[in-house]
């Protein structure tokens, strides 16, 4: 897979996959490798390309955001959500104003 192939254009899926290595003692047998993304890692279904969100929460309805973010939609749901439990690292993951929440374009 290139860096600018997607998952998905490479063929890969978030099943596992098998990497058979060749050579050395070390390499012999079979690695078992499991692939991620921030859909799978969310427990959420891949979004449909054509309902997605055109939000900055690519389909996920979440985003994350810095203290420091200076779109002014973005630092007002960061103050709001510091206010209802202040940050350790300064990040808040708040629902996407684009879509609400749900991941879906509106």
């Amino acid at each position: 897979m290139s860096h600018t192939e997607t998952q998905a254009e490479a063929g890969l899926t978030p099943a596992k996959c098998q990497l058979k290595l060749k050579g050395g003692n070390m390499n012999k047998g079979k690695i078992k490798i499991e692939i991620s993304d921030r859909y799978s890692a969310l427990g959420i279904p891949r979004p449909n390309p054509k309902t997605v969100c055109k939000g900055n929460c690519e389909g996920t309805g979440w985003v994350p955001i810095k203290k420091d973010d200076e779109r002014a939609v973005f630092r007002k749901l960061w103050l709001e959500s510091e206010k209802l439990k202040p940050s350790d690292d300064d990040w808040h993951f708040v629902k996407c104003p684009d879509c609400k929440g749900t991941g879906k374009r509106c």
